[in-house]
């Protein structure tokens, strides 16, 4: 079983507004049916490159600064939209400009600024190339060449599959999604717990997705149970009730970028069969399913870029057949950045050693190595400010605090224990060993990683779900 968890603190980051609603079904595509026999690379054609963009002029920006001081407010408001819609490439000399004389302009920048850098993070990956009979593999590189993102076959013969594509500034999963619809590849489920993503052939399609920003909703199904309780009835004649329920179930997706560390409850805005019935469970009973998603996720490890879950639906007539239209959304907890901390650089004589990162200080109480199995023990104290008893938190520890010898090479965890904990503190106990492989030093390094985690809603619809 996994350690209870334990109290501790995460960098406060407000919830970013919901990005506009993108079309769930995906772009149109034109299939080309793979040549006959082995490809030879020398005769296709190459992978055009990325475009560049064009950077923004910084007399454009200097502009639109001074004119948030303008007398008239329309504008003030004017520079602050166009701004805005510049994207984050203005966020330097934003920055820069942040040391105005005018107070007005300051405050505006202090609006602006944290908005860029937002939409800056959540922003897609977007890819941009030509490909004319190029083989998938090609593709698929050229893809991982562009996000930095690993991609793994199951199955096939990538090499000898040929596509032809063109994509101009499509942001990633429409991409992938795309190149699967062509090649036959279906990406895999439930393989969180690392930032690989696994296509394998199954010469099938997803029917119903979602896609928005750096997200993909994919509509996994209905489970349906319908049952009679005749064990006892009332003494007066009347007919003995059943008793129905109707569970969606769906995955979220995010960009390997930003790993989902918890998905919260689920919410319901429209929900109906095709007779326009409304399919919303009665009020105050959609909130069912948080339990099930309140702690960090991610299989022992950060890198977790899907998730499942569920919302239960009200059942109309018998006769219905579709759900015709369901909409809703689901809060997030991303993993936007961590930063790698020093705790000691001689772990083995850092007893008492203690240190404070923000609001999180760790304290290195006792250090042990058991000679027969080659394992070490470090047993710490941990406390977070303004937190008291938070076991979301206390779960993500032994995703955070990592054993190195003096080259980098990371010991294998294996086995947490905690214990004392009250009044935002606690002890925790690692035990870390020999992972295998290359052989690895003496442990040097005791690493916490600093994270800055976001929440986030995202959104999701779907079209003509069919009802068990």
């Amino acid at each position: 079983m996994p350690a209870p968890a334990v109290p501790v603190k995460v960098i406060a980051v407000p919830v970013l507004p919901a990005l506009p609603p993108v079309p769930a079904v995906a772009a149109p595509v034109v299939a080309v049916p793979a040549a006959p026999g082995p490809v030879n690379p020398e005769k296709t054609a190459p992978v055009a490159p990325a475009s560049v963009e064009k950077p923004i002029p910084p007399a454009l920006i200097e502009k639109l600064v001074e004119q948030l001081g303008d007398r008239d407010f329309h504008k003030r408001d004017q520079a602050a939209r166009q701004l805005e819609a510049l994207g984050p490439k203005v966020l330097p000399g934003l920055r820069k400009a942040r040391v105005n004389a005018d107070p007005e302009v300051r405050r505006r920048l202090d609006d602006l600024i944290p908005a860029l850098e937002t939409s800056a993070v959540i922003a897609p990956k977007r890819i941009t190339f030509k490909a004319t009979k190029k083989p998938l593999k090609d593709i698929i590189d050229e893809l991982t060449k562009q996000t930095g993102y690993k991609i793994e076959f199951w199955g096939g013969s990538p090499e000898q599959q040929v596509l032809t594509l063109d994509f101009d500034k499509v942001p990633f999963w429409d991409a992938l999604d795309r190149i699967c619809e062509q090649s036959g590849m279906v990406l895999q489920h439930g393989w969180g717990g690392d930032d690989r993503l696994r296509l394998q052939t199954q010469d099938s399609v997803v029917p119903h997705l979602y896609r928005e920003g750096p997200f993909r909703v994919v509509a996994n199904g209905f489970n349906y149970s319908r049952n009679i309780d005749f064990s006892t009835r009332p003494k007066a004649p009347t007919a003995n009730q059943p008793s129905e329920s109707l569970m969606f179930n769906f995955t979220v997706f995010a960009e390997p970028k930003l790993p989902l560390l918890n998905l919260g409850g689920v919410k319901l805005v429209e929900a109906y069969d095709e007779n326009h019935i409304s399919m919303l469970p009665p009020a105050g009973n959609d909130d069912g399913n948080q339990w099930q998603h309140r702690y960090y996720r991610g299989y022992g490890n950060q890198h977790c870029y899907c998730q499942q879950t569920n919302i239960n639906l009200t059942p109309t007539s018998e006769k219905s057949r579709v759900v015709k239209y369901v909409k809703g959304s689901v809060p997030v907890t991303l993993l936007a950045e961590q930063k790698p901390e020093v705790v000691t650089d001689k772990i083995l004589t850092g007893t008492g050693r203690k240190a404070k990162f923000g609001t999180t200080t760790l304290k290195v109480e006792e250090v042990t190595e058991t000679q027969a199995s080659k394992q070490y023990q470090v047993r710490m104290t941990v406390n977070e400010e303004g937190k008291e008893n938070d076991w979301n938190w206390m779960n993500t520890l032994y995703q955070r605090i990592e054993l190195q010898d003096e080259k980098g090479n990371k010991f294998q965890t294996y086995g947490t224990s905690f214990g004392g904990n009250g009044a935002g503190g606690m002890q925790v106990t690692f035990t870390y060993g020999y992972s295998g492989g290359p052989k690895m030093g003496v442990p040097t390094k005791l690493i916490f990683y600093a994270w800055t985690m976001i929440q986030y809603q995202v959104n999701f619809e779907f079209k003509d779900l069919p009802l068990p």
